[in-house]
């Protein structure tokens, strides 16, 4: 195998394609093979030829060395990121014929926001998280807010608490009107963490996409973005509420052998 093919092997491990990475290596090689100084007559001619091709070859060893690693190091990082499964609708159908017991609250009470926990550094979330006790499933919003002629667009994070593995449902309602929280899929990010499930609503165009709007959202953690180290797994999502909604919105978060409940008032 050639030295160029021995560089585009390394290359091609690396993910996602470098062209221009490519074409330069090309361009080195082949400088490299054409651009040669004639040897003098005399002593010195060639020994100097023979340090000039000593220390392209090193560089050419070294770029590849760094093309390898790289390749490897990029692998590592996104094999992190574990890519969706199909959905299994079997245990999810035992958790949607759980029924919802979110409070109704009259239109002028207070929205009784929490609980809110303080989650370990290992979260990754903020200081102060909505969940429910010891969890599993932890919430965090971005803050920032996307408005549309449907309604309002809020990224979402969610993590789980190790070293829980199962299926988790969330469903959510405005607890004064009884509107329906829809989910969506996170556009920005071109792998699936969370899947809306449930029934579908409509679609909306928000950050630059068409997103399909669905009233559950079904988490498996296997498909969650796992950072290097004892981070949690992370899903961030896209979730909204509809114009008329009063923004005390209550989640049911229901797994095999638990639920969790909480309120965030936006």
């Amino acid at each position: 195998m050639s030295l160029r093919a021995d560089i585009h092997a390394a290359i091609d491990e690396v993910t996602p394609p470098a062209p221009m990475l490519a074409s330069r290596v090309d361009g080195f090689v082949v400088a490299r093979d054409r651009v040669r100084p004639r040897p003098r007559r005399g002593s010195w001619a060639r020994p100097a030829r023979g340090l000039v091709g000593a220390v392209a070859a090193v560089m050419v060893v070294v770029l590849f060395a760094g093309l390898v690693l790289s390749g490897r190091v990029w692998r590592d990082w996104t094999g992190s990121v574990a890519r969706p499964v199909p959905i299994n609708h079997i245990p999810l159908r035992a958790l949607e014929a759980r029924p919802l017991n979110l409070p109704a609250i009259d239109s002028g009470a207070a929205c009784p926001t929490g609980p809110l926990l303080n989650t370990p550094t290992a979260s990754g979330l903020g200081p102060l998280t909505y969940g429910d006790g010891n969890g599993p499933v932890f919430a965090e919003g971005t803050g920032s807010r996307y408005v549309t002629s449907w309604g309002t667009y809020i990224l979402t994070s969610y993590v789980i608490k190790p070293p829980y593995m199962d299926w988790v449902l969330i469903r959510a309602r405005d607890l004064r009107t009884n509107q329906v929280e829809v989910f969506a899929h996170n556009p920005l990010l071109d792998y699936y963490p969370a899947m809306p499930s449930g029934d579908k609503v409509g679609s909306d165009y928000v950050l630059d996409h068409t997103v399909q709007l669905y009233t559950e959202l079904a988490i498996q953690p296997q498909n969650m973005y796992r950072a290097p180290g004892n981070w949690w797994p992370l899903a961030v999502t896209l979730q909204a509420f509809p114009k008329g909604s009063s923004g005390c919105i209550g989640f049911q978060v229901d797994g095999p052998d638990f639920t969790e409940l909480f309120v965030v008032s936006y």
